[in-house]
């Protein structure tokens, strides 16, 4: 009885490492959410131009259940394809929905499934007076997601990746609009991208064949 016993304490303790808490970095307060600090007095003072504004996409994305990364709203300097550099809004988020098991998928499907199904999903709590105005001529749009081993948990620990695809206002209104598919849009747009726990490369986003 005291092997068994002892089994049974071992293989809960087993189960609770497996589960144990990683890098969730999701924004659990309004205070973790806004990025309020810049080093650039510039953004600083942009931050508090548009504030009223990052609230209001606060609590559009917030009452549709769609979670933030920590630090996720704020302002930024947009890069385009070229190099050039406008100030805009940052809106990252962590949705619960998007979660991906390291077993069953590479680095490269987790990124082409969220650039394909997600982005264009979360980006619609948008609207052009978010992205253009006061100062503003763009968004960086970023999602950032877990990816955990399964055989271990499925709801907790693992690592962070991430996807920001630079928008210019012109082209966040494409999208919103229905003239261009999010897809088409990030094929001339800057991308950054972390995968597989490298550090984040700017890339090209490509038509895959098949």
């Amino acid at each position: 009885m005291r092997t068994l016993a002892g089994l049974l304490v071992f293989a809960v303790l087993v189960a609770l490492a497996g589960c144990a808490t990683g890098p969730v970095q999701m924004a659990k307060t309004e205070a973790e959410t806004f990025k309020t600090r810049y080093d650039d007095p510039q953004l600083a003072k942009l931050y508090t131009q548009n504030e009223a504004r990052l609230k209001d996409i606060y609590a559009r994305y917030r009452k549709a259940g769609v979670d933030f990364y920590f630090d996720g709203l704020g302002v930024t300097a947009i890069r385009d394809a070229t190099g050039r550099k406008y100030p805009g809004i940052m809106v990252n988020i962590r949705p619960a929905a998007v979660v991906f098991d390291e077993n069953t998928t590479t680095g490269q499907q987790r990124f082409a499934k969220v650039l394909r199904g997600d982005f264009p999903k979360y980006i619609t709590y948008l609207n052009r007076n978010d992205y253009a105005g006061d100062g503003i001529y763009g968004v960086a749009f970023g999602i950032y997601w877990p990816v955990r081993d399964y055989t271990q948990c499925d709801t907790s620990g693992g690592f962070i990746e991430y996807v920001i695809v630079y928008l210019s206002a012109d082209d966040a209104d494409d999208v919103l609009e229905g003239r261009k598919s999010f897809y088409d849009v990030a094929k001339t747009a800057e991308v950054i991208t972390s995968l597989d726990l490298k550090p984040a490369v700017s890339v090209r986003v490509v038509e895959q064949g098949g």
